[in-house]
């Protein structure tokens, strides 16, 4: 029988227990590669991490953290085969936009968001997600458009702007690995903050 999520112990796993969900991870990851790819992983099989914490009475703790990177696995997967679709069928443009201290000071991210999504939908499909600096936390996006042309004096209203040609084949799967990274840094872990990721509603020009 599958069981309900508990949201407030996730809420508890989010905010406080980070390592948790990092080591459970690991051994989920131990169990995939060494079975599929014979690969070693320095941890445990997941059946041995699981015994000890049921063993010191944090079944639900770890409960819990298999299904946050389940849900964070098939998050992941999505996005890739979107991202994967997209470089491999269109030229597509990678873009970084930051925003003006006057624009950061004078609107919500919600607003922001907004603008972000305007500016994308020009350009037909595309995959972005919100980011914040590692130093400062400075709200920024990612995004993947659908284009190789793109009119940057546009978005100088709100901010700066850097793109980046993406240039893959059939057989680029560390390129892919390197975009997909970049927009899954804030995206697919869970935070306090929440950051999703922003889909085009198109899936091509």
């Amino acid at each position: 029988m599958r069981h309900k999520p508990n949201y407030v112990v996730k809420a508890q796993i989010l905010k406080n227990n980070q390592s948790d969900l990092k080591a459970i991870n690991k051994s989920m990851s131990f169990n995939y590669l060494t079975s599929e790819w014979g690969l070693f992983i320095d941890s445990k099989p997941l059946a041995e991490t699981k015994n000890d914490y049921y063993d010191n009475g944090k079944a639900e703790l770890f409960d819990e953290c298999v299904r946050i990177n389940n849900s964070n696995y098939h998050r992941r997967k999505k996005l890739k085969n979107r991202i994967e679709k997209m470089c491999l069928k269109y030229e597509c443009t990678f873009l970084t936009l930051t925003f003006k201290d006057s624009v950061l000071n004078s609107t919500t991210a919600e607003t922001r968001r907004r603008y972000v999504v305007r500016f994308l939908k020009q350009y037909g499909c595309y995959v972005a997600n919100v980011d914040y600096g590692k130093e400062h936390g400075r709200e920024h996006y990612h995004a993947i458009i659908n284009s190789r042309e793109v009119n940057y004096k546009e978005w100088n209203k709100y901010g700066a702007i850097n793109g980046e040609r993406i240039r893959v084949d059939a057989n680029s799967n560390i390129k892919l690995a390197k975009y997909i990274n970049k927009l899954t840094n804030h995206a697919i872990k869970e935070t306090n903050k929440r950051s999703v990721i922003i889909y085009s509603r198109k899936t091509s020009k």
